[in-house]
This record gives structure tokens, sequence and C-alpha cells, in this order.
């Protein structure tokens, strides 16, 4: 029973690679985002509202019920730091990171 259980789950979270296309041409990609502009506080507060609060939390541990419960005293910081890593043109790596919990 087990066993049926685990090789499902990993056919679903692993799916087979796909083979190899012959493609004629190049490979088009799409293009750049470009001028993201200024993250505003109104635009943080409300993804902050927008999070599921009892979801598992992430890699830092921090859950989404007290992200968007203290919103209002960390959206200051929160601001500054998308300013600076917009205007750097930088990415936090462990931001790429999620949890996933299957029941």
């Amino acid at each position: 029973m087990n066993k049926e259980k685990s090789t499902a789950l990993a056919r679903c979270f692993f799916p087979a690679k796909p083979q190899d296309q012959d493609t004629e041409g190049e490979v088009k990609y799409p293009k750049a985002c470009k001028g993201v502009g200024k993250i505003t506080r109104d635009q943080i507060c409300e993804q902050l509202r927008k999070t599921k609060p009892f979801k598992a939390p992430g890699p830092d541990g921090i859950p989404n019920v007290t992200l968007s419960k203290c919103a209002d005293l960390i959206i200051d910081r929160l601001c500054y730091i998308y300013d600076a890593m917009l205007e750097r043109g930088l990415l936090y790596s462990p931001w790429k990171i999620s949890t996933t919990v299957v029941l």
C-alpha cells in the first residue's frame, strides 16, 4: 500500500523528462521584463493580505499569519529591501526555495 502511494507521489512530483525534440532554427525565449518600476507600500500590503495564513512556512520558518498580522510594522523595511533589489538587479536566492507539505 505505501509503495503504491510513494510511486504515485514520485510520478506526480517528478514526471519523466520529455524526449528531446528536433528543433529547426533557434529557440525563441520571451523578452526580458523591463521597467518593472518602483514597488509601492500598497502593493506590498496587498500581497501580504492575500497570503493564506496557515500554509506551511518556508525555509525561514516565518508563518504567513505573522507576516500578514505584522504588515504595518515591517512594511517600511520590506519596501527598502525591494527598492534596493530592483535598483541593483539583485535576487535573493533563498526566496526561490519553497516548502511543499504533502498530506
